[in-house]
């Protein structure tokens, strides 16, 4: 399971689904919301791969939801969320590729507060670096730390995921 370093607080991605997956036996889905992407002159508005309730009562995953999208290198990728999304505390983690074709960290932006970002571009991190997938990540509340290190780690109950195309 994917965790990010977030300053003394860790974000477990929504792949925290030991939990969640025991309640999609008898829950429908909700409604969800799409997130767009925009890159190269093209867009695309995908589904979440994973989307709770904000109470876990209802879960729904769906992983050919999330899409590709030519994103040329150097190239930023403008992100619109919707109200569900943006009402939320929200975060992006991404990966890249360097200019060299080296697969670089994963990385993630600063957590944007309830209310207060509804688009955002991602920059790569270098001039000739390429994104080549960004998750976007609906966070809902804390737990306790799963590992002796002792940081708490975020849950995120959505999750949006977009892949560079080949």
């Amino acid at each position: 399971m994917a965790v990010a370093s977030l300053g003394g607080v860790r974000l477990r991605l929504p792949v925290f689904l030991a939990a969640a997956g025991l309640l999609l036996a008898g829950c429908g889905t909700p409604t969800q919301p799409e997130v767009s992407f925009y890159a190269g002159g093209e867009s695309v508005a995908i589904e979440p791969t994973l989307y709770c309730s904000v109470d876990f009562s209802e879960c729904g995953e769906n992983p050919e939801a999330g899409a590709e999208l030519e994103i040329p290198p150097g190239e930023p990728l403008q992100i619109s969320l919707p109200k569900e999304v943006s009402d939320a505390p929200w975060l992006a983690v991404f990966r890249y590729e360097t200019a060299d074709g080296e697969q670089g960290p994963e990385s993630r932006t600063k957590v944007f507060e309830p209310g207060t970002q509804h688009a955002y571009t991602l920059q790569p991190p270098g001039g000739d670096d390429r994104l080549t997938e960004v998750q976007i990540n609906r966070i809902v509340g804390l737990q306790p730390p799963a590992a002796a290190d002792g940081e708490l780690e975020f849950v995120s109950n959505a999750t949006w995921t977009l892949r560079a195309a080949d």
